[in-house]
């Protein structure tokens, strides 16, 4: 089911993928900072390194920073836009690549 929002990102899109493939978080392993922008933006921290990963809105310190439009994020998680293309377009930007990419699973 298609995310309607940037909220039901965090709050129902990445945890059923974490509790449906709960290897993701040990495979994954890193705390990520999500800037959203635009409409329906705000700041959210993926912390996987704890067990089940833990998610909570706010800012925070982490090692990988995406900062994304609310736009670009829901049409990745919706499979309309693949993060690759994001990234060249200018509509995601992330300050330590390895990271992100160990996220794509995340949240495709």
């Amino acid at each position: 089911m298609p995310a309607a929002n940037v909220a039901e990102i965090f709050d129902a899109h990445i945890p059923q993928k974490l509790k449906d493939k709960p290897s993701l978080q040990g495979q994954i392993n890193a705390k990520y900072l999500f800037d959203v922008t635009g409409n329906d933006g705000g700041k959210w921290i993926v912390d996987l390194t704890q067990p089940g990963g833990v998610i909570s809105q706010g800012g925070g310190e982490a090692p990988c920073t995406v900062t994304i439009s609310a736009t670009a994020l829901l049409d990745i998680v919706n499979g309309k836009l693949k993060a690759p293309m994001a990234f060249m377009s200018g509509s995601l930007k992330v300050n330590n690549a390895g990271l992100a990419a160990k996220l794509l699973p995340l949240l495709s």
